[in-house]
């Protein structure tokens, strides 16, 4: 067992620097404007990003244009959401396999991501697809 004999102790620690300190804290804590953080919100993530703009197109049932979806996104969102991040979600295939580029400007998701019981059905000469229920 080792003694702590002097081992907790201070020599050159004197007791009474301490109220000097305190007082001098005091001083220029007073003088200085109180300013209050403002707190930043929270960013969303882009998992949860790109999990929005899926929601929006399969609500929507439907092709959309990025600027429609951006602003949907933004709505459900309730938080800005840059531009170019829905845009970098919806033209990177590899990372998210989920969307489909159907003309310029217009996204959808793909058939496979669609849920059981919904089917997406584009109409001949690449016009608009439309939800349809399976009974």
């Amino acid at each position: 067992m080792v003694e702590l004999n002097g081992a907790l102790s201070n020599p050159s620690f004197k007791e009474e620097t301490l109220p000097p300190l305190a007082e001098l804290k005091e001083r220029l804590l007073s003088g200085a404007p109180k300013r209050r953080r403002r707190s930043t919100p929270v960013k969303p993530r882009t998992g949860q990003i790109a999990e929005t703009v899926r929601a929006v197109l399969l609500l929507a049932g439907k092709p959309m244009a990025v600027k429609d979806i951006h602003r949907a996104v933004e709505e459900l969102l309730k938080q800005p959401v840059r531009y170019l991040t829905i845009k970098d979600i919806l033209v990177r295939p590899r990372t998210y396999h989920k969307f489909e580029h159907v003309a310029h400007g217009l996204y959808q998701l793909k058939p496979e991501t669609v849920p059981y019981g919904l089917v997406i059905r584009r109409r001949r000469h690449s016009g608009p697809a439309s939800p349809e229920l399976l009974g």
